[in-house]
C-alpha cells in the first residue's frame, strides 16, 4: 500500500515502487488515493475538490496520472486499485466543493 494522501509522491517514485513489488513477486498495489485530510487528485466532476483539497496546487494526480500507473503496473504483474474512499474520506475536497460556487 501507499498512501499518497497523506504523502504526496511523484510518479516516478511510484513506479520505482511498483518496479520494486514485481521484483519480489508482490502483484497487488493498494493505492490510497484520496482521504479526508487531502484530496490530491483532479476530479472532472468536480473540479473545486482538488483546487484547496490537496496539500499544494502542484500536487495532484489527474486521470491519466492515474491510467498511467495502472498500465505501468499490468505491464509488470501488478494490479494496482486506486482507493477512492466516498463520502467519508473525502471531507477536505467536499469541504471546499460546497463553498465555493
Amino acid at each position: 500500500m501507499i498512501d499518497t494522501s497523506r504523502h504526496w509522491l511523484e510518479l516516478k517514485f511510484i513506479k520505482q515502487h511498483i518496479d520494486a513489488m514485481a521484483y519480489s513477486k508482490f502483484n497487488v498495489l493498494h493505492w490510497h488515493l484520496v482521504d479526508s485530510i487531502s484530496f490530491p487528485f483532479q476530479s472532472t466532476s468536480y473540479p473545486k475538490m482538488s483546487i484547496d483539497g490537496a496539500y499544494l496546487p502542484n500536487e495532484i494526480y489527474t486521470h491519466d496520472d492515474v491510467k498511467e500507473i495502472v498500465q505501468y503496473g499490468l505491464a509488470r504483474g501488478v494490479r494496482t486499485i486506486p482507493e477512492f474512499d466516498t463520502p467519508g474520506h473525502v471531507y477536505r475536497g467536499w469541504e471546499v466543493s460546497e463553498r465555493e460556487p
